[in-house]
């Protein structure tokens, strides 16, 4: 974890950033936790997760993923990777949403460290949309890398931005709400998530120990 300050017993290191410290300067903090990474571990791992600490990952699912034929294939051919949930808000940037969590392999990491700091990933913006500044930044790089789809091979998401109560209750309304927008190929009820699934997001603590609980320890039936 990254934070301002250490804060014993959790292993958390110490990170400064432009700007005060709060969501709505999460560009900032982002872009100074990709440069620490990009510099201390960029040759040490293959992927790069950002996630906030009210996630619920499968992590057996995510290794599955990118394990995968088509991960490893993509990986050998591609400039760099930048995986997630894709938002399309209409007419604007595409972007892996932060919320889903979304990794970079190294390649993508690499292009990030390289562009960051250039003027057109605007490097002293303060906002709290650093999913969309992430998105820029790599398809303006020379690369050009865009997020890829990670849907599995019924169309069905892997990466969630709410919990899974909240996704398999979803109705799009007579008057649809920025969700539907975003997702323009959004499936509801039980289509709604993978059976693949990696990430769900808005977890509370506890919902984070029942999940454990239901994937890990209740009986098969």
């Amino acid at each position: 974890p990254f934070s301002t300050q250490f804060a014993p017993p959790t292993p958390a290191m110490n990170i400064t950033h432009e700007g005060e410290e709060s969501y709505d300067n999460m560009w900032q903090k982002s872009r100074s936790i990709w440069k620490y990474i990009a510099a201390n571990y960029l040759e040490q791992f293959d992927w790069f997760l950002l996630g906030g600490d009210d996630m619920f990952y499968i992590v057996e699912n995510l290794r599955a993923y990118l394990d995968s034929r088509e991960i490893s294939q993509l990986r050998h051919t591609s400039s760099g990777l930048y995986l997630g949930r894709i938002f399309q808000p209409p007419g604007q940037v595409v972007f892996n949403s932060g919320g889903a969590g979304y990794l970079l392999d190294s390649k993508a990491l690499a292009v990030l460290r390289d562009n960051i700091d250039t003027p057109k990933c605007y490097p002293h913006q303060h906002g709290f949309w650093e999913d969309v500044n992430t998105a820029h930044c790599l398809k303006s790089s020379p690369e050009a890398i865009v997020p890829y789809d990670t849907r599995d091979p019924l169309e069905r998401e892997r990466f969630h931005p709410f919990t899974p109560g909240q996704h398999l209750t979803y109705r799009i309304p007579p008057n649809p709400d920025w969700y539907p927008k975003y997702n323009p190929h959004l499936k509801i009820g039980y289509d709604c998530c993978s059976d693949e699934s990696i990430s769900f997001h808005y977890v509370p603590a506890a919902l984070l120990y029942q999940l454990h609980d239901f994937l890990y320890h209740c009986p098969a039936k």
